[in-house]
């Protein structure tokens, strides 16, 4: 350990061994010791005075919102100390132990050895990482809970939101999901996630890291979640192989270059991450390399307009990416094949809501006005006059009618076709002669952009 991240640890030791209630590692109350760590922003950071003429960090947002990072930090402590069986300690706390620049600099890092050192320092059993991207007009708030005895994360789970205002209420939801699960991972019988992977940070080209890299946790979470794996993010790799050593390791794409590094990791599989801005495009790529093979084993890559579309296609590509490895194939052999196939149910409703549509609208131009008009006309007897004007007055309602109808089916289906697609691609596997088609996951429908 370099002397620069040794003295913070001693620091942080020394306080909370001497500060009268501080927690101390020697303690046994019983409870599950928490530290809740600053939040993490990839953006535009700036600081600002508060009432008390205290510093705070705020992220600007491009819609010109503003996000106070602390505030974030304080609701997650606050709903963390919700639960009777956990002794939480703050970032406030540790600032009031150690000194606001002290501090800065212990909480600045975010690898996990680091956070092992400030959880160990404190006497803590987990540390709670939280993360904020801006992706485009997507919001994505990332959590962690980190085992500081395990030197790994517990549980790690990212949303989405769309406005600023929904951070508030969504981190709070999110650190209780984030608990629950995390004491699910540990009733689990850990042989079971018998594929560990490591995700990579997000190599940008062409656009600053900080528009993107929330893509890395993302991914990360996607993976996780899986009930069949085992994660270690960028984060756990720069504690292992050191920041300038990864950063140099990302510049290659050399299947054998990533293979290196799985070994060392002594992880399966590597996953990559790339963004690129081409003219008004973005361009994702995601590849998967086998570590004991040396080579990728799948690759998906997407073309967008618009930035935050990276989030829906990051998604689908994790899916993607592990397709293959869900086939089971000892009982299948064969190949897949790409497939176009279009949105039959919402053209479906597009074109019947025209046709109806259209058709009420011949009714009440072709029919129920001339026939009203008639109903009008001088010199008819009354009981004549009547049955004309009835006859209008249905054709009318038969024709607003299939007018609404129509106009309201045909809006569903062009709603059904803007969330859905046009269209999609779908991976179609073609068994071998005397083979079996996959019982399950046969088919992964992929949104194109």
């Amino acid at each position: 350990m370099s002397a620069r991240r040794l003295a913070p640890a001693l620091v942080v030791s020394l306080f909370a061994l001497l500060l009268p209630g501080a927690p101390r590692a020697e303690e046994k109350s019983g409870k599950v010791k928490i530290a809740v760590l600053n939040v993490r922003a990839l953006g535009n950071v700036v600081k600002k005075t508060g009432k008390d003429n205290s510093t705070i960090e705020v992220m600007k947002t491009s819609d010109g919102g503003e996000i106070a990072l602390s505030g974030i930090a304080t609701l997650v402590t606050a709903q963390l100390a919700k639960d009777p069986k956990l002794d939480v300690i703050s970032s406030k706390d540790i600032e009031s132990m150690v000194g606001f620049e002290r501090q800065k600099e212990l909480l600045g890092c975010g690898d996990a050895s680091c956070l092992v050192e400030i959880g160990g320092a404190l006497g803590r059993d987990y540390l709670v990482a939280s993360e904020i991207a801006e992706v485009g007009s997507t919001y994505l708030l990332s959590m962690s809970l980190v085992s500081v005895t395990k030197a790994k994360a517990a549980g790690r789970l990212t949303k989405r939101v769309q406005f600023v205002a929904q951070v508030a209420d969504t981190m709070t939801a999110a650190t209780q999901e984030l608990l629950e699960l995390a004491r699910k991972r540990e009733l689990e019988d850990p042989r079971k996630r018998d594929k560990k992977v490591a995700i990579l940070d997000v190599k940008a080209g062409g656009i600053e890291a900080n528009k993107v890299q929330g893509l890395a946790s993302l991914v990360a979470s996607e993976v996780a979640g899986r009930a069949d794996t085992l994660v270690t993010t960028g984060e756990d790799i720069r504690a292992l192989i050191g920041f300038e050593r990864q950063r140099t390791a990302l510049g290659c794409e050399e299947a054998s270059c990533l293979a290196e590094i799985g070994g060392a990791l002594g992880v399966d599989f590597i996953i990559t991450t790339e963004v690129s801005k081409i003219g008004d495009e973005w361009v994702l790529a995601l590849s998967m390399v086998d570590i004991k093979k040396a080579q990728a084993t799948n690759r998906t890559a997407a073309r967008v307009r618009r930035a935050e579309l990276l989030v829906d296609h990051t998604i689908s590509g994790v899916k993607e990416l592990f397709f293959e490895l869900n086939v089971d194939t000892n009982k299948s052999t064969g190949r897949y094949i790409q497939k176009t196939e279009t949105n039959v149910w919402g053209w479906s409703l597009l074109t019947t809501g025209v046709v109806v549509a259209g058709t009420g609208t011949v009714v009440l131009n072709a029919l129920a006005v001339p026939r009203n008009a008639e109903a009008n006309a001088t010199g008819l007897e009354p009981e004549e006059q009547n049955t004309i004007q009835n006859e209008a007055v249905t054709l009318l309602a038969i024709g607003f009618t299939l007018v609404g109808a129509g106009g309201a089916t045909a809006i569903i289906g062009a709603l059904d076709l803007l969330l859905h697609g046009s269209s999609a691609e779908r991976l179609e596997f073609i068994p071998t002669s005397g083979a079996d088609v996959p019982a399950a996951g046969a088919s992964l429908r992929i949104p194109l952009p």
